[in-house]
């Protein structure tokens, strides 16, 4: 039984209706950007409902036999920014290395050689249901690469990047050396300088060497960091104390918004923001909700927690 009839039995998608949706599939997506720190934008590109009910099944059915490396933190149940960054807490020294355009560097090809190694048949119109609902266009209507926005899109790119885990880990293993990577971002850690000089030789000969996916290291947001400098792993700070904290500046929003919740002087815009700002923080602080409840009161931490932000109109 083909992929395709399998997908069509399970999920009620009538053949004639699939091989429409399938054929037109790399442009069945609505396009966004979002600013970026650096001033640039991130495009997010959402697929079709349809669409999405497709991915999400090859996912749950197909690419979930797949291994991921146990060096990828990024997109797993059970793994999260603060397990990513504790790895690192504690060590002298780090390197961080992240790539560019990581999502749209990954191509159906990528995919294809990953089933090959993995010794999985896979037939041409395998093949081309694979390639045309999981890869967006890019606004043609030919499958191009990985979005930023698909349900299926971070579980392809922890498959696709498993023996360059596997080869990074390989190298980090021998020097007494930590990896771990969280999406495209790369982090390394040690005790000794000469031994992550040798482990960042090479990254940038794998990444060099790298044929799929073919990606690059974006050098403005790659950089060393040694004692008494400020270390920040996956938006956290790794303390002199070797544990993992929030920053100090995020405490401060959070303690200054509260403040403001408290006596009903916080907007509804801002009131979703602070939620935010609590759940990320919870991922390091399980004492957080606590704190905050002692000191501005249980009303006040459950109405923030319960608030349910406003959906946009369209």
């Amino acid at each position: 039984m083909s992929l395709r009839d399998e997908i069509c039995i399970a999920t009620g998608i009538g053949l004639s209706e699939f091989a429409r949706i399938e054929n037109s599939a790399p442009v069945r997506y609505k396009s966004f950007s979002i600013a970026k720190k650096s001033g640039d934008y991130r495009i997010i590109a959402q697929p079709s409902r349809e669409l999405k009910i497709i991915q999400r099944w090859i996912c749950e059915n197909y690419l979930a036999s797949f291994p991921v490396h146990n060096a990828a933190y990024a997109y797993r149940l059970g793994r999260g920014i603060s397990h990513n960054a504790r790895v690192h807490a504690g060590s002298r020294y780090i390197l961080k290395i992240d790539f560019k355009d990581f999502f749209h560097s990954i191509t159906p090809n990528d995919l294809f050689v990953r089933i090959k190694l993995a010794n999985k048949d896979l037939s041409k119109a395998d093949k081309r249901t694979l390639s045309q609902c999981l890869f967006w266009g890019k606004g043609v209507n030919m499958p191009l690469c990985l979005s930023i926005g698909a349900p299926s899109s971070p579980m392809l790119s922890n498959i696709v990047m498993f023996d360059f885990d596997e080869r990074i880990a390989r190298i980090c293993k021998d020097k007494g050396v930590k990896y771990t990577r969280y999406a495209d971002d790369i982090t390394v850690s040690s005790e000794g300088i000469d031994e992550l000089l040798f482990v960042e030789r090479g990254i940038r000969e794998t990444v060099k060497n790298s044929k799929n996916p073919k990606i690059e290291i974006n050098e403005d947001k790659s950089r060393r960091f040694g004692p008494g400098q400020r270390k920040l792993v996956t938006g956290l700070n790794l303390t002199s104390e070797g544990g993992v904290s929030i920053g100090r500046g995020r405490k401060r929003k959070i303690h200054s918004m509260m403040n403001s919740a408290k006596y009903g002087i916080l907007p509804d815009h801002d009131i979703g923001m602070l939620k935010g700002l609590i759940a990320f923080s919870i991922s390091c602080d399980d004492d957080l909700v606590t704190l905050l409840r002692k000191k501005y009161g249980s009303d006040v931490v459950d109405r923030i927690l319960s608030f349910k932000v406003p959906s946009r109109r369209r």
